[in-house]
């Protein structure tokens, strides 16, 4: 089994993996192209492009117009995860799933992803319980996200309840097969659990699929 040390390695690894594609996608929100809702179009462009300073200027000026827009709250949520502002995106996807007066309101596909941001940041606060539930929220709007599987396997690991762990897994690699991210998640959780020739199976299908050699050397470091 691998070691607690090692244990919150991994997580750390597969969240940074979570948080750098959560950041890299804005649900398009439909709205006026005129006042908050052209703010908001313009900062998910922003956010899109990784100009996250201009984003979050952008949708702090949405919200300065109309401070329960949701869809506004979702993007500052999302800039504020990827900026490392923890409790400031948490606070904001709280107040984004509360605020459904706002025009535009929040679909399904937007509200689940909104858990999901919420879900990766309470992880990275260690808050793995609270971090599952927003996961089986997401999941519920929106089975057919990987990535939400993926950190629901991801935080599974995380609590080492590994069996289920490895089925989320499975779950993202029915919607992405072959996928280099999913496969070395997956090998890390089989190493956790001691089964070091199916770790070592997905690690060279990861390899195989995309896996750089600096990514391939983080994930076995992290084998026992």
């Amino acid at each position: 089994m691998m070691n607690r040390n090692n244990l919150r390695l991994a997580c750390g690894f597969m969240l940074l993996m979570l948080l750098l594609a959560a950041c890299g996608r804005a649900d398009t929100v439909t709205a006026e192209a005129s006042g908050a809702g052209a703010l908001v179009v313009a900062g998910n462009a922003q956010l899109e492009q990784g100009a996250y300073a201009n984003a979050l200027q952008t949708f702090d000026d949405a919200l300065a117009q109309q401070p329960e827009l949701a869809a506004a709250l979702a993007g500052r949520a999302q800039v504020n995860s990827a900026l490392g502002n923890l409790d400031a995106a948490i606070a904001d996807a709280t107040h984004a799933l509360s605020a459904d007066d706002g025009e535009p309101a929040l679909g399904d596909e937007l509200r689940a992803l909104v858990f999901y941001v919420r879900a990766v940041t309470l992880a990275q606060q260690g808050k793995l319980e609270q971090a599952l539930a927003d996961v089986e929220a997401s999941l519920a709007l929106d089975a057919a996200n990987a990535d939400v599987h993926i950190l629901q396997g991801t935080t599974l690991s995380a609590l080492e309840r590994v069996d289920e762990a490895t089925a989320s897994f499975q779950a993202a690699l029915r919607l992405r097969p072959n996928d280099a991210t999913v496969l070395a998640m997956q090998s890390i959780a089989y190493a956790q659990a001691g089964n070091l020739a199916a770790a070592e199976a997905d690690l060279a299908r990861a390899v195989k699929f995309g896996l750089s050699p600096e990514q391939e050397a983080q994930v076995r470091a992290l084998f026992p």
